[in-house]
């Protein structure tokens, strides 16, 4: 006598065997249908995300892309979806693509959908090089100022600094806090920067913190009259942009009467630098570096053309942050300056 085996026991094999001949007892031998293979190219599935504005955006990461981050190319998708359905996403448009403003920069983001492997250098790294040329600019400046190659050095820092300001303007999550950031390391830093360069506490010339405050003001001031950080493809009106500039031109004479560190000269470098985030990232280095390089004719000021090359290599990543050991630096190395040379003097 066989074994009695229940149904759900049998192997695979003997229920086809099973089923197939109970489908004899009918009048004619139905075909059960297999399921679809879940692996298997499916055209309409395929069709219908391509429709889905939602499922459109995953499934175009950019392989180029590092991280978790997206870039997304709007030549594919410019006529799938509308810029608002990007905007809800909390992505940016800049020259042609969406990108993620926490991780990327505008520039960044151009760059390495262009697959350059020279791009070696993010936020973090330039914000370093900046610190290490100032200070050789600073101890140049008061223990050997017959030495001109300290110099020559420091003058790699401003444009950098100026560039990291703009960057970090354009794509901090609050402006109103970044702006009062630097106001109050404007005024903390006052005293070291008096200590350091005058040996005591007065009004004849103010830290280059107090620069970047008016910088940063002028471009809220130049995005409050032009209506908001317009993305790529809105037309804004000439008047609104006229406007904008007159208003940090005001700002950067206000900087000239306050005798801030460059005076004029650091607004309108951060005003270059974020005005021109726009274009190609060589060019916006170049203009924003020539600025700072031929509207100071002292000699060694010609070494601020060489600030171009770290800027150059700059690949539009955050970096590691480090945002507030950035804040303290200045502050506490001119006061660590000011300390030694009194040392030295008594």
């Amino acid at each position: 006598m066989e074994k009695f085996i229940p149904y759900a026991k049998l192997s695979k094999k003997k229920k086809r065997e099973l089923d197939a001949g109970r489908r004899t007892l009918w009048a004619i031998s139905p075909v059960t249908r297999r399921p679809a293979n879940s692996k298997a190219y499916n055209r309409r599935k395929a069709q219908k995300r391509m429709d889905d504005p939602g499922s459109v955006l995953s499934s175009f990461r950019c392989h180029r892309a590092v991280g978790d981050s997206w870039i997304v190319s709007t030549r594919l998708l410019q006529d799938k979806l509308p810029p608002a359905c990007f905007h809800r996403f909390g992505l940016s448009q800049d020259r042609g693509v969406w990108y993620n403003p926490r991780k990327y920069a505008s520039c960044g983001a151009v760059q390495m959908s262009s697959g350059k492997k020279h791009q070696i250098l993010d936020g973090t790294t330039l914000k370093i090089i900046a610190m290490i040329s100032m200070v050789f600019d600073h101890v140049g400046d008061m223990f050997f100022p017959d030495l001109m190659w300290p110099r020559m050095i420091g003058r790699l820092a401003m444009p950098i600094f100026s560039f990291c300001v703009a960057e970090g303007f354009a794509h901090t999550r609050d402006k109103t806090k970044y702006l009062g950031r630097l106001g109050l390391f404007a005024l903390i830093s006052e005293l070291p920067f008096d200590l350091a360069f005058e040996g005591r506490l007065g009004p004849g010339h103010q830290n280059i913190m107090l620069s970047f405050f008016l910088a940063v003001a002028a471009l809220m001031l130049f995005d409050r009259i032009r209506g908001g950080s317009s993305p790529e493809g809105e037309r804004v009106p000439v008047v609104k942009t006229a406007l904008g500039v007159f208003a940090v031109a005001g700002v950067a004479v206000l900087a000239l009467l306050l005798r801030a560190d460059y005076t004029v000269f650091a607004v309108l470098a951060v005003f270059l630098f974020y005005a021109l985030r726009q274009k190609h990232p060589l060019l916006r280095s170049g203009v924003g570096v020539a600025f700072l390089a031929l509207t100071r004719t002292m000699g060694y000021y010609a070494a601020t053309g060489f600030s171009f090359i770290p800027l150059a290599l700059y690949n539009g990543q955050k970096g590691k942050g480090l945002k507030w050991l950035f804040y303290i630096f200045y502050p506490g190395h001119l006061l660590l300056l000011a300390a030694i040379r009194r040392v030295l003097q008594s």
